[in-house]
C-alpha cells in the first residue's frame, strides 16, 4: 500500500464529505483541489493570515518569496517531469529559464512558476476562513475545531503550529504535537528597471550569501523590468527596508527602483524523528489525518501522483 492510500483509504470520501484543511500553503491547496475533483468533497481552509499560499504566496508580479521548486536527489529527479506535467494540468504556468541555478549545494535547472491562476481557482471553489486553529477534537461521527466548527474530517500538515489534539471516546485521549522550532523568514523584493543585464545572467537563483541577503533570485517580468527577491540574512533582519533596499541596489547595480517591499512568513522546523512521531496520528485517529509537506516535490509524488 502506498502512502497516498494510507492517507485516504480509511476515510469514507465517496459521499461528498465536509473536510477541513488547516492552513492554506501551496501543498494544502493542491490537496484541497485533489479532494474536491476526485471525491466531490466540500473543502474548508482555515488560514490565520489574510493570504493563501504560505511560503509560495503569489501576486501579479510573481512569487512574493525567493523559493524555488527543483529536484535535489535521484528520487526527485525521476519524478520531476511527472510533477511538471501535473502542475501544468492545474493551470500553473511554468517557464524554463536559459541559465541554471545554484540550489541545495548543486547546479539545477531554473524554472519560473506562476501560481496566480491556481490560487484564484482555489479562492473561487473553496471556503477560506481566517482563523487561528487552537484545538481539534475528534468525536464519534465528526471533528470539532476550536470547540465550534464541525467537520467530517480534518487534515493538517507539519507546517502549522498545533499543540494538542484530543479524541473524545470512553477514554479521552490527548495527542501532544512535538515542539518544533519556529522560524521567521524575512525576504526583500525589489521591482526595478534599467539594470546591467550582465549582472543577472548567472543569478536566476543563488543560495550563497551576498551582503545582507541569500537565496537571491532575479526574474524578468517584462521588457526591461525585473523582480529581485532574496532572503534577508539573520544578521541583517533588524535593518530597515530603506537600508536593505539601498544596500542590495548598490550590490547589484540597480539604477531605478519602481517598488520595494519586505515580506515575512513563519514556518516550523521538525526533525525527521518528530515528523514520524506526528505522522503516527494517522493510526491513532479516525477522522484527523496528518500529511508531510517538508518538500513540495515529495508531497506531490507521495500523495497526488
Amino acid at each position: 500500500m502506498n502512502s497516498k492510500n494510507e492517507l485516504f483509504s480509511s476515510l469514507d470520501l465517496n459521499s461528498k464529505k465536509n473536510i477541513a484543511i488547516i492552513g492554506s500553503s501551496f501543498c494544502s491547496c493542491l490537496l484541497g483541489d485533489y479532494l474536491k475533483i476526485k471525491y466531490g468533497a466540500e473543502v474548508v481552509f482555515y488560514e490565520k493570515t489574510k493570504f493563501i499560499g504560505g511560503a509560495w504566496r503569489s501576486d501579479n508580479f510573481g512569487n512574493v518569496f525567493s523559493n524555488i521548486i527543483a529536484p535535489t536527489n535521484n528520487s526527485e529527479r525521476k519524478v520531476f517531469k511527472k510533477v511538471l506535467i501535473f502542475l501544468k494540468k492545474k493551470k500553473i504556468k511554468i517557464k524554463k529559464l536559459k541559465y541554471n541555478s545554484f540550489y541545495a549545494n548543486q547546479i539545477v535547472d531554473s524554472y519560473i512558476f506562476d501560481f496566480n491562476h491556481f490560487y484564484k481557482k482555489i479562492k473561487e471553489s473553496s471556503i477560506i476562513k481566517k482563523l487561528k486553529v487552537n484545538f481539534i477534537q475528534e468525536k464519534n461521527n465528526h471533528v470539532l475545531i476550536n470547540n465550534k466548527f464541525k467537520h467530517d474530517y480534518v487534515l493538517f500538515p507539519n507546517s502549522v503550529n498545533l499543540k494538542n489534539i484530543t479524541k473524545k471516546s470512553k477514554l479521552c485521549k490527548t495527542f501532544k504535537i512535538p515542539k518544533g522550532k519556529i522560524i521567521k523568514s524575512k525576504h526583500i523584493r525589489i521591482i526595478c528597471k534599467d539594470i546591467p543585464k550582465d549582472n543577472f545572467k548567472d543569478l536566476y537563483y543563488r543560495e550563497q550569501t551576498l551582503g545582507p541577503i541569500d537565496r537571491l533570485q532575479a526574474t524578468g517580468i517584462k521588457q526591461n523590468i525585473f523582480m529581485i527577491s532574496a532572503r534577508i540574512s539573520r544578521q541583517s533582519k533588524h535593518k530597515s527596508k530603506s537600508s536593505l533596499t539601498n544596500n542590495v541596489s548598490k550590490l547589484l547595480g540597480i539604477k531605478r527602483i519602481l517598488e520595494s517591499s519586505i515580506n515575512i512568513y513563519s514556518s516550523i522546523h521538525y526533525s525527521p524523528k518528530q515528523i514520524k512521531e506526528i505522522n503516527s496520528i494517522n493510526a491513532k485517529f479516525s477522522r484527523i489525518k496528518h500529511y508531510n509537506t517538508s518538500s513540495v516535490m515529495e508531497f506531490i509524488n507521495k500523495y497526488l501522483l
